[in-house]
């Protein structure tokens, strides 16, 4: 399915792990959610980076993940957005 999805440093979607009659905690779904109005015939954009404004984490969880970017070692961003991290490189 993420052959649908680009990457944009300015995204309008969102992945979210969901658990729908989940007898295993460990293999949740991925449902995506809208961070903004979408237009009808626009592209739908993730963040690769996983750069998302905070949602309710645990404490534990987000002491794991902080500091934990790749995004500048993984991939050169071209999404041409006036915020991309590529260009404050």
């Amino acid at each position: 399915f993420t052959r649908f999805l680009n990457h944009s440093c300015e995204p309008n979607i969102r992945p979210v792990a969901v658990y729908v009659d989940a007898q295993r905690i460990s293999t949740p779904l991925i449902a995506f959610f809208a961070l903004r109005d979408i237009q009808p015939g626009e592209e739908l954009c993730i963040s690769y980076s996983g750069s998302y404004k905070p949602i309710l984490v645990s404490q534990s969880t987000a002491d794991e993940t902080a500091g934990n970017d790749h995004f500048t070692t993984a991939f050169v961003c071209l999404c041409g957005a006036e915020t991309c991290r590529s260009r404050r490189l």
